[in-house]
């Protein structure tokens, strides 16, 4: 299992609990960590505050959890990167409530979600549904129970694979045969990056299963340092179709959203696309705020966003968002790498 590192697309609400053992972690994981229990320390203090200043809620009031998520990050993108990134698209100059309901000013955005409900408690409909009604629910197919052999419509009409395959660590013979061996258990989505540096590798282990390029869904990410220019962006498509030995990759992702020029590059992966070098187009770590300067600037909005999101980090706004617009949440890792596992009393309960 530890070589097999998962990826689950989720149409909607749809949740699915499969993931990776990997042994990889992430530049900022440990910070991720301590922001988890910040956060609870946080949360813990400011309603221990509530009831001495208000007094105690009643007895029979639950709030209830949001519903699980998953997600997906990358080995050159910090784990926290995208929550952080989200809000920096910031409104100067307007007031927020501050701490024991003082006013504050200064640069602060409400989220999307925070405005939808306010409106819904008011009974008015959002401005946003006014001018931009909600996309119907992305749809699956294949059996009842998710996995491997379903598939999730994308917006644009093509079928991605539920389950697939990372490719983050797949290098040399050993990864060769783990994407033979994977493709053999019935995978059909295989993700990777330039980054990865195992493109060729995966190609390879194509081969090894004896399947050809149509019978795999492949997903790569465009090189961080090749939004300097249009040229290196073609670029770097280039020498990774040459890496896979294909002639179009199925999905291209925008790998980080810090790399610059977004709105650039998005408007030439789009160009791409229609030149057929790309079937379908998304983005990797972006926050509300970034997939709302696409949308602002009045450009086509990604049909995947891969992002990470699991039980211990859910990014409620985020996959609302994607709902909302029809974007597919592409997640790695939706049980932590399994390094949460243990820290809960649920197999009291089994």
């Amino acid at each position: 299992q530890s070589a097999l590192p998962c990826f689950a697309v989720i149409p909607g609400d749809f949740f699915v609990a499969l993931g990776m053992t990997d042994s990889t972690e992430g530049p900022d994981a440990a910070g991720t960590r301590k922001r988890w229990g910040r956060a609870a320390r946080e949360a813990g203090e400011a309603a221990a505050a509530s009831e001495g200043a208000g007094g105690a809620q009643d007895d029979g009031s639950q709030s209830a959890a949001p519903p699980a998520a998953t997600a997906a990050s990358t080995a050159d993108d910090a784990a926290g990167s995208l929550a952080e990134a989200g809000a920096a698209a910031a409104v100067a100059g307007e007031v927020a409530p501050g701490p024991a309901g003082e006013q504050r000013k200064g640069p602060w955005r409400r989220s999307h979600v925070s405005r939808c409900a306010e409106a819904a408690a008011e009974d008015v409909a959002p401005e946003a549904d006014k001018l931009d009604p909600p996309m119907p629910p992305l749809t699956r197919k294949g059996p009842l129970r998710p996995g491997l052999g379903c598939s999730i419509l994308l917006r644009r009409g093509a079928w991605m694979p539920q389950l697939g395959l990372g490719g983050g660590d797949l290098v040399g013979p050993e990864g060769q045969g783990a994407v033979a061996a994977a493709l053999g258990a019935g995978y059909r989505l295989i993700d990777t990056a330039l980054y990865y540096r195992s493109e060729r590798d995966i190609a390879a282990g194509i081969k090894l299963a004896g399947l050809t390029r149509s019978d795999v869904f492949i997903a790569t990410k465009l090189l961080q340092k090749a939004h300097a220019s249009n040229d290196q962006v073609r670029a770097c498509l280039q020498e990774s179709l040459r890496n896979l030995g294909t002639n179009y990759v199925d999905l291209y992702l925008i790998h980080n959203p810090r790399a610059g020029r977004i709105k650039e590059v998005w408007q030439l992966l789009l160009e791409l696309r229609e030149e057929g070098l790309i079937r379908s187009v998304g983005v990797s770590n972006f926050g509300v705020g970034q997939l709302e300067g696409l949308r602002e600037a009045g450009l086509e909005l990604p049909e995947v966003n891969q992002i990470e999101v699991h039980p211990w980090r859910q990014l409620p706004e985020v996959v609302e968002y994607h709902k909302r617009h029809g974007i597919a949440t592409m997640c790695q890792a939706p049980l932590a790498r399994g390094r949460m596992f243990g820290w809960s009393d649920l197999a009291t309960f089994a």
